[in-house]
């Protein structure tokens, strides 16, 4: 209370002056909670009457609304709350009646859409029991579900606005905001899906085309993930896969237009069932698939597999056993034909039945032709099918003569000698079908005995050389008969020996007496001695001063000579005659084809050689390639096979090649059937080593030229010499040193004085180089180095120039003590100086 108003207890007090007015204020504080009604106050004074307090209080109601979001909360202030797209999602909130009387509420909800978008996003509100009656100061909870439809952008926030609208005078509200965005919602749809048949076949190639949209409400990118479910027939063992696929980032309703490759697998046996799934991954996530049915078809197939073959045939015949790969897709039997011209076979119609990516194996007789060499090639062609000519395939079987060695030597009479020498009639056969390359000595001579000739000879099938050895005896040799053996050493059948008596003869050969050679051919046989009228035969012989000329005929004919003198002495002549088709053959070399050899493995063609057969007769050759280091290189391909009148041009194609390092007389031949050779050409060139390299470390041009050398595998440069050349670019002053590479632990260092006159920076080259065959090395770039020339200082006064000035300085020294010792004067005394007296000071 105040003013003239008290409240003393429970007593309400007025007090004032008499005969005055006295007032007051009664001041009520109302709860809250106060019921809106009217209130009457009538209270007597206690001591005075007809003196009554009356007065009225009405109190108001008051419309409030007050509405908080219990669920959900937000992780942090500011962000927004995450809802999944289409599916149902329950917001909690708390409502209340701040008034203080009972209150009808409505609870009512809208989406309010964000800056960046363009609608308000669609939103579907479940509100269970929208109107409410409550109490003053009463609460309530209240759940709405919403579902977000698909097309709200994920990720872009927005509000729901939940507004508790109180139906009082005013229709006081209050509202609740809550700040949410649609979760990313990753979905595919998948179509369009088309393949070129749902029959497919093993080793097929199959694509399959389909489209793929984004229907969610977020760019996505997606991962297809084939996987297959195979129904197995027979013994199907097939593995089915392909590669996964992802696509660029796609945009919300955006398409994409796939191709999915795979290949159906090669062992996939007919009536096998695959269906391929789609699998469509956003992530992790699982978001669509598809199937798509296919069955294998029938195929059928075959080959010969001729991996693990030897395809080498003997002279005359061998079988040949034959793996057959099964390569259709269900168990048949092979049938087998001969198909079309080639060499004669014998092989069975059919074999056993062979399930899918087995294999059998068949055997078929091969003969080669009669007249073939060691190494022709042949081709066998065989037709091979199902037992109802599905899968036929002719196959061309390449087959090779194989090489029989077969060699003799021999001999007739003795092997006369002389102090002029004597070869022997000896002779080595081949009747084999290779060419055979053989090394040839004699073993069993007494010392100081000299022995000329070839060691190394080559002999073509069917031919017959005689022995090129000269043999002249010691000149204390006795003239006693003695043994020796001729040693022939063959590539495959090795020491071959024949023991031939030497004796001494009136008259010897000077040139072998041993021919094979064509009918008709006039063949001169040389003597050391004159043997017109020293030798006599019963034989067509023709005798010429030192020399005797035969007609060689169509057989084998030994032809025998006798000393005049002594019938004892007799000498033979060996020689064998054939018909000879005219061949025409021009080989060449090429000398850049053997630059790298040594270095690398020399392969491919180093040469070729024209061809052109006989109008008589076919022509079967042989190509050889030899050094004179007895080396036979192999060639990709040695048969020479021309049809009569035919030509062609054989290229020299080597395979593997890589001598040791060494000059080489490299010689190509073609050798024929009946053993002649019909062409040979040489080149001389160098085989050099790899895997080794000398260079100049450092080259240094200060008072002396010093040359540092740097080496790498340099032990193969042993007893090689090697060279350092210093020249001046400027004057032409050059000098060379050689260096021992290999000749100490430590790289050689070359020091060498700097020529007299050389110039300041006057520029010099040093150079590095070894003798052939080590000229080249495996770094070039390092054989080289420059330097300009750093003269050294020159003093100030030059040596010379002091001592003449000192012999100077000595004269002008003699010179002044001469003049000093005649020359007179007033006194010999020296003068004193007088010094002053020093006056008084006053």
């Amino acid at each position: 209370a105040t003013g003239d108003l008290a409240v003393n207890g429970t007593t309400l007090e007025l007090s004032g002056t008499p005969d005055t007015t006295a007032s007051g204020m009664l001041h009520l504080n109302l709860p809250v909670n106060a019921v809106p009604q009217r209130h009457v106050f009538s209270v007597e004074e206690s001591d005075e009457a007809n003196h009554q307090l009356n007065f009225s209080l009405h109190v108001l109601q008051i419309f409030r609304s007050a509405a908080t979001i219990l669920e959900p909360i937000a992780a942090e202030p500011g962000q927004a709350v995450s809802l999944t797209v289409n599916e149902t999602e329950s917001i909690l909130l708390r409502l209340e009646n701040p008034g203080n009387g009972e209150d009808t509420f409505v609870l009512s909800s809208v989406s309010v859409k964000s800056a960046s978008m363009t609608t308000s996003p669609e939103v579907e509100f479940t509100i269970y029991n929208p109107q409410r009656t409550l109490g003053p100061l009463a609460t309530t909870i209240a759940t709405v579900d919403v579902v977000l439809a698909e097309d709200i952008p994920a990720l872009v926030p927005f509000d729901l606005v939940f507004t508790w609208t109180s139906q009082g005078t005013g229709n006081v509200a209050s509202t609740a905001t809550l700040l949410v965005q649609a979760e990313p919602d990753h979905q595919w749809s998948i179509d369009g899906i088309s393949t070129p048949s749902n029959e497919i076949f093993p080793q097929e190639e199959i694509t399959i085309d389909f489209n793929i949209t984004n229907i969610g409400n977020t760019p996505d990118v997606l991962t297809v993930i084939p996987t297959f479910d195979v129904q197995r027939a027979g013994n199907d063992s097939s593995v089915w896969s392909t590669d996964s696929i992802t696509t660029q980032t796609v945009a919300v309703n955006g398409t994409r237009s796939i191709s999915m490759v795979f290949t159906v697998p090669s062992g996939a046996w007919y009536t096998t069932e695959a269906v391929l799934n789609l699998n469509l991954y956003s992530g992790s996530i699982l978001v669509n698939n598809a199937s798509i049915d296919f069955t294998v078809g029938h195929s059928s197939a075959w080959r010969f597999n001729l991996s693990e073959t030897s395809l080498t045939i003997a002279p005359g015949g061998e079988n040949l056993t034959l793996k057959v790969d099964q390569l259709g897709n269900h168990p048949e039997a092979p049938w087998f034909t001969k198909a079309g011209q080639g060499w004669a076979i014998t092989l069975p119609s059919n074999g056993a039945v062979v399930n899918p990516s087995e294999s059998s194996t068949v055997t078929v007789f091969v003969t080669p032709p009669e007249s073939a060499l060691a190494g022709e090639v042949g081709v066998l062609r065989i037709r091979i099918s199902d037992a109802n000519g599905a899968g036929q395939i002719i196959q061309e079987i390449p087959v090779r003569v194989g090489e029989e060695a077969n060699i003799s030597v021999d001999h007739r009479g003795t092997w006369k000698v002389n102090a002029d020498g004597g070869m022997p009639t000896a002779w080595i056969e081949n009747h084999g079908n290779d060419v055979a390359v053989m090394q040839i000595a004699v073993a069993g001579l007494p010392s100081g005995w000299i022995l000329n000739g070839s060691s190394q000879v080559v002999v073509a099938p069917g031919q017959m050389l005689g022995i090129p050895w000269m043999l002249t005896p010691d000149a204390a040799w006795n003239e006693q008969r003695f043994m020796v053996t001729l040693d022939v050493t063959h590539p495959t059948l090795g020491l071959i020996s024949h023991d031939i008596e030497v004796e001494r003869g009136t008259h010897t050969f000077h040139s072998t007496p041993v021919h094979h050679a064509r009918s008709g051919s006039v063949m001169a046989i040389e003597f050391g001695q004159p043997v017109d009228g020293g030798l006599t035969s019963t034989d067509n012989v023709e005798f010429l001063e030192q020399s005797i000329e035969v007609t060689i005929g169509s057989v084998t004919n030994e032809l025998l000579l006798a000393s005049t003198v002594d019938e004892t002495n007799r000498m033979s002549i060996y020689i064998s005659g054939y018909d000879l088709p005219q061949v025409s053959v021009n080989c060449d070399l090429t000398p850049q084809a053997f630059t790298a050899l040594g270095r690398v493995e020399l392969d491919g063609k180093v040469g070729d050689c024209s061809v052109i057969a006989s109008d008589t007769e076919d022509l079967r050759a042989t190509l050889i390639l030899v050094t004179d280091q007895g080396e036979t290189v192999q060639l990709r391909t040695s048969t020479i096979v021309l049809s009569l009148g035919a030509n062609a041009t054989y290229e020299v194609n080597v395979t593997g090649w890589k001598p040791s390092a060494g000059q080489r007389t490299v010689s190509v031949m073609v050798v024929d059937s009946y053993g002649r050779i019909l062409e040979e050409h040489s080149i001389d060139t160098v085989s050099r080593a790899s895997g080794w390299n000398v260079g100049i470390f450092s080259f240094k041009a200060d008072e002396d030229l010093t040359v540092s050398v740097q080496r790498t595998g340099w032990t193969v440069l042993e007893d090689v010499n090697c060279h350092v050349s210093v020249r001046s670019v400027d004057s032409g002053w050059s000098t060379v040193r050689v260096i021992d590479i290999a000749g100490s632990d430590f790289p050689p260092v070359v020091t060498i004085p700097a020529p007299d006159g050389m110039k300041q920076d006057e520029e010099l080259e040093a150079t590095l180089r070894c003798d052939a065959p080590y000229d080249i090395d495996d770094d070039a770039t390092d054989d080289m180095k420059t330097a300009f020339y750093n003269a050294p200082e020159q003093p100030l006064v030059e040596g010379s120039e002091i001592i003449v000035s000192l012999g100077v300085a000595l004269i002008l020294l003699v010179v002044a003590f001469l003049a000093g010792a005649t020359r007179t004067g007033p006194s010999d005394k020296m003068s004193k100086p007088v010094r002053a007296k020093s006056e008084p000071k006053s």
